[in-house]
């Protein structure tokens, strides 16, 4: 595992007010609507459905010692094929990002084979990147964060999040 450490990113005002929000003493989960509205805050797009893209897993872990640590790695089938994940502590660069899909072997199905097109990577770089600093941001707040699956969708077309599981800290 790699480690690195930077600045916290600042948030927009829309992305503190959810903060606050969250921050509500005695919360413990999130309605459907507070979890697209945060996720859509840094970024993460949020989608019933869709048949076109390959499945990748996000998720983030608060560590006792380490803050929030990032965790990429491949889903849906691909994840039952070769459970391989890839690790960094929050928050991340973009060249961290980059780092992270190579790193995990069944990303090379992102580049496009066997007439699949090839994947927006880019958008998925991003989508590590903004979990990375939502995490960070919400420190205290979010223990977990798990985006599984997310879509990539062909190149250009951004990133869609099917599943979103969010647990908020009991240390309020």
């Amino acid at each position: 595992m790699n480690v690195g450490f930077g600045a916290t990113p600042a948030m927009s005002d829309a992305q503190q007010s959810i903060a606050d929000d969250l921050g509500a003493v005695g919360r413990t989960k999130l309605s459907e609507c507070e979890r697209k509205r945060l996720l859509a805050a840094w970024g993460v797009a949020t989608e019933e459905s869709t048949t076109i893209g390959t499945e990748v897993a996000i998720g983030v872990k608060r560590d006792d010692q380490l803050g929030p640590v990032l965790m990429y790695g491949m889903g849906g089938i691909f994840a039952e094929m070769a459970a391989e994940v890839t690790l960094r502590v929050c928050p991340i660069s973009k060249q961290d990002a980059q780092d992270m899909v190579n790193e995990v072997a069944g990303s090379r199905i992102l580049i496009g084979s066997n007439g699949r097109p090839k994947a927006d990577v880019d958008s998925l770089i991003d989508t590590l990147v903004r979990v990375s600093e939502l995490a960070v941001n919400l420190e205290g707040i979010i223990d977990e964060i798990n985006i599984n699956p997310l879509i990539v969708l062909p190149r250009g077309q951004g990133v869609k999040a099917l599943e979103a599981v969010i647990t908020l800290s009991h240390q309020q």
